[in-house]
């Protein structure tokens, strides 16, 4: 979201990140070993990729049971287009480039922001929050134990951030 918003900064009024890639996070040492193996991931049928994604979903939940639920509902759309082909695809779009390209321009967005992050996340580390939070004036939720998939996982916290954030934008209109 915070590269639209560089991009687009008249469509924004106010952004909220959490636990998102961003500055040099990215890819993380697990997609990069994805990439590598891209070749053999792209012939890998979506009945093969689910355990592998499955493993994935579990390390950013808080609770197997979360894990579980995201892994049926994230499966499909892998199934649908083409298993592991569609994953080899998705891995090689990434690219840090993106998210390096709008790093230094944070700062000028001037709108109210929030970063609410998980600090037990095993992807996108606490650092990266703090950074974010510098770059839009503004400071750190901290999700204690909270990992990768905030929203999923920690939906009523993320809702009253929203909330606030909603009601700043308001007040300022």
């Amino acid at each position: 979201m915070h590269i639209a918003a560089v991009r687009q900064p008249q469509r924004c009024a106010g952004l909220l990140i959490t636990n998102g890639i961003g500055y040099d996070s990215w890819p993380i040492p697990s997609v990069k070993v994805m990439r590598a193996a891209a070749p053999l991931i792209a012939r890998l049928p979506a009945a093969a990729l689910k355990p592998a994604l499955g493993m994935l979903l579990a390390r950013g939940h808080r609770t197997v049971a979360q894990a579980k639920e995201a892994l049926d509902v994230h499966a499909g759309p892998y199934a649908e287009h083409g298993g592991g082909a569609a994953m080899a695809r998705q891995v090689a779009a990434l690219d840090v480039r993106d998210t390096l390209a709008v790093q230094d321009a944070l700062p000028t967005l001037r709108v109210p922001a929030r970063v609410v992050w998980g600090t037990a996340d095993p992807f996108q580390k606490i650092a990266y929050s703090q950074r974010f939070a510098r770059g839009l004036n503004t400071t750190v939720q901290r999700l204690e134990g909270g990992k990768h998939f905030i929203p999923e996982d920690h939906p009523e916290e993320l809702a009253a951030a929203i909330h606030d954030l909603v009601a700043e934008v308001r007040a300022r209109a």
